[in-house]
């Protein structure tokens, strides 16, 4: 367990490094520090605006850093022959894997840690100064739970990143495939309503059948995200909760155990 952690740190401190990382923290506290401001010019409840536009960059946050920093960091051991010095060692190459992904999920958990800081500073100062007869309820304690979530979220998306990165020969492929499975884990459920309603009656029965398919292969990213929750404060359901969080835990380690089996197998030239 010591080279797991050994090689979890070198990789925070490697990702702490990127110009990128820093790029993308800078960006993401400009957009949370304006999002009151962008939500005064809107009609409607400012606050409401205020919470979606964070949590939404909040979002993008995690998202550009569990799948370009997860895919460009891997990339880089292999181009750069890291890996070599790592995995001459007496070091199995799952745990240079694991190692990897708890790296990557640290990073990701400190950038959005000081972004949901600023995220919760900006909204209190807006509510506290906003200038409405009715100052509406915030549900504090769902946004905390939606940035644990998301935080979960991100570390499925890391285990996709690592999959993908264990075989594609380039950057590029697996950042792509990463972020193709991304937006389909976050259009499941949106397509199964639309394939389940009177629209669905004209679609052809093979590409119902594919997505079936899809649906079981695919995670369902759309039950991790409580954003809508937070910000309508929706009634919320703990064993929903509980199965959502569970599912999480298996898919994430089922990604790993896969990326360790196919990394394993894989010829370093």
């Amino acid at each position: 367990m010591c080279q797991v952690m050994a090689i979890s740190k070198i990789t925070f401190k490697e990702g702490i490094r990127e110009r990128v990382f820093l790029g993308v923290l800078i960006f993401s506290g400009l957009l949370f520090l304006s999002s009151g401001f962008v939500a005064d010019l809107s009609i409607g409840d400012i606050l409401k605006v205020t919470q979606d536009i964070g949590l939404s960059g909040l979002s993008l946050l995690g998202l550009f850093i569990a799948l370009f920093l997860s895919t460009h960091l891997m990339a880089k051991d292999l181009d750069k022959k890291t890996v070599y010095l790592v995995v001459s060692k007496p070091i199995a190459r799952w745990q240079y894997i694991l190692g990897k992904f708890l790296g990557l999920c640290a990073l990701t958990f400190f950038a959005l840690s000081i972004g949901f800081l600023v995220f919760l500073i900006t909204l209190f100062y807006f509510w506290k100064t906003a200038k409405l007869y009715q100052i509406p309820h915030i549900a504090w304690g769902k946004h905390l739970l939606a940035f644990i979530f998301l935080n979960l979220k991100m570390c499925l998306l890391i285990g996709i990143a690592i999959f993908f990165s264990s075989f594609a020969s380039s950057v590029l492929v697996a950042f792509f495939f990463s972020l193709l499975t991304y937006f389909i884990g976050s259009n499941l459920v949106n397509v199964k309503i639309i394939l389940t309603s009177k629209l669905g009656e004209n679609i052809n029965p093979v590409l119902k059948h594919i997505f079936n398919v899809a649906y079981w292969i695919f995670p369902n990213l759309a039950v991790l995200d409580l954003k809508q929750t937070a910000v309508h404060d929706l009634p919320i359901s703990l064993g929903q909760l509980a199965i959502s969080f569970v599912y999480a835990l298996v898919y994430t380690f089922a990604l790993l155990f896969m990326a360790s089996y196919i990394f394993n197998k894989r010829e370093l030239n």
